[in-house]
């Protein structure tokens, strides 16, 4: 057991540290109230939708996923997986909580270069501490996200090519995500590239 950890030690503690960092550049997504990237997206209209929060949203998104790669492909589960679909929902509205985080999107500004200006710094501090955050998760090496998963099962399937099943995922989570009132604006465009 002793040999285990200390192989497997640095593994678990980049994961969960890619699971908060993930939840914190989803806080700069909602923050800066320029739009998001499709998951968040998604996460954000059901939550507007059903008067939930987006933490909440963002663990039935996570389970209902996690269900579907459970019946089509158990074997790339891993305890990233897991903790993936438990976990980041509830680092999001913990740190949301906790107002680690300020919140320029109810914040008054009289400059409206400074307002704008830290919009776009939050959507860039989201799209870089939120591919940061990937990095590490793929690095840990415990499991693939359960909607990534999804995709590469039915790329197995299909052989359709990986990068198009992805932009259309993406477009399919943006339109629900728009239609049920998530914010979708300069941001979406600038995490979709």
């Amino acid at each position: 057991m002793k040999k285990w950890f200390l192989r497997n030690y640095k593994n678990y503690i980049c994961l969960v540290v890619a699971i908060i960092l993930l939840a914190c550049a989803n806080l700069f997504f909602e923050y800066s109230n320029f739009g998001s990237d499709a998951i968040f997206a998604l996460n954000q209209g059901l939550a507007l939708t059903t008067n939930i929060t987006i933490g909440q949203s963002s663990i039935i998104i996570g389970v209902i996923a996690f269900i579907i790669i459970l019946l089509i492909d158990r074997k790339s589960i891993g305890v990233g997986t897991v903790l993936m679909t438990l976990t980041m929902g509830i680092f999001y509205d913990l740190i949301k909580a906790l107002n680690i985080i300020p919140n320029i999107g109810i914040m008054e500004f009289d400059n409206i270069i400074l307002e704008y200006g830290l919009k776009l710094l939050y959507i860039f501090l989201a799209i870089g501490i939120g591919g940061f955050s990937v990095a590490l998760y793929i690095y840990a090496n415990r499991g693939i996200s359960p909607l990534e998963g999804i995709l590469i099962k039915i790329n197995k399937v299909t052989n359709v090519p990986f990068w198009l099943l992805k932009i259309i995922n993406d477009v399919l989570f943006f339109l629900v995500g728009f239609i049920m009132g998530a914010t979708i604006i300069f941001g979406s465009i600038i995490a979709a590239c």
